[in-house]
């Protein structure tokens, strides 16, 4: 049962997003939808039928469907949903972070879909250094191969891959994970970084095995170097 209340405050959502609102109305009103999650859903239903009839306006459909039968309202109503359904997915889907590591070149792709193509790749294995691998960033996009040297097992043994960035107070902060690994036929694991993602800065990847019903067990970790320019440069 709709209340006199939702209605008056989905008309002032209404308002809201029709920018009718003073500015002292429109601090209140946001600070009230941040703390009130039904106001926010009110807002967020106006807003999805704003779109919806917008796109349906667009096409030409509301037009044929405003037609004085009410029998075609279930339809608009059907087709406005679909539309808003699209649109609420479409928006889902742009603003999911891209993915940082891939276990194949071609899951890396541009905003067209179209795969990476693979710009450099580098050997990591553990040394005496303090780091292991220094990476040069590149200036175009593109992924970057790391091939694994490890003492690692061939399938159907599985591995999996944590990446950290190390923040200047030396903690780490999990950038991606990788699941269900194995190695190539050359016994390499191979990993592939989307060149785009990876910020200039250090970092620590950890190779763990993994069993069915067990947790995975941590074999090696590697520390990785990202820089603009090459270390052996002259100044």
């Amino acid at each position: 049962m709709i209340t006199p209340q939702d209605i008056d405050e989905q008309q002032l959502a209404e308002r809201y997003l029709t920018g009718q609102l003073g500015a002292t109305e429109q601090a209140e009103f946001e600070q009230h939808y941040t703390q009130d999650p039904r106001v926010l859903r009110d807002l967020q239903a106006v807003a999805g039928i704003k779109i919806g009839l917008a796109l349906l306006r667009a096409s030409g459909e509301l037009q044929r469907l405003n037609a004085p039968r009410t029998a075609r309202w279930p339809a608009a109503l059907a087709i406005a949903a679909s539309l808003l359904v699209a649109v609420t997915a479409g928006y889902w889907l742009r603003s999911q972070p891209p993915a940082v590591l891939a276990a194949t070149a071609s899951a890396l792709t541009d905003s067209n879909g179209v795969p990476l193509s693979i710009l450099t790749t580098y050997d990591l294995q553990r040394t005496r250094s303090d780091v292991d691998v220094t990476i040069l960033k590149p200036n175009t996009a593109g992924t970057i191969q790391l091939r694994l040297l490890d003492a690692l097992e061939p399938p159907p043994a599985a591995y999996s891959i944590e990446l950290f960035a190390i923040l200047p107070d030396d903690t780490r902060s999990s950038q991606a994970v990788l699941d269900a690994l194995r190695t190539d036929d050359s016994g390499l694991l191979n990993v592939y970084i989307d060149a785009a993602a990876l910020e200039v800065g250090s970092y620590e990847l950890r190779l763990f095995k993994q069993a069915a019903g067990a947790e995975r067990a941590q074999l090696s970790d590697f520390l990785i170097d990202v820089v603009t320019h090459s270390p052996d440069a002259l100044p």
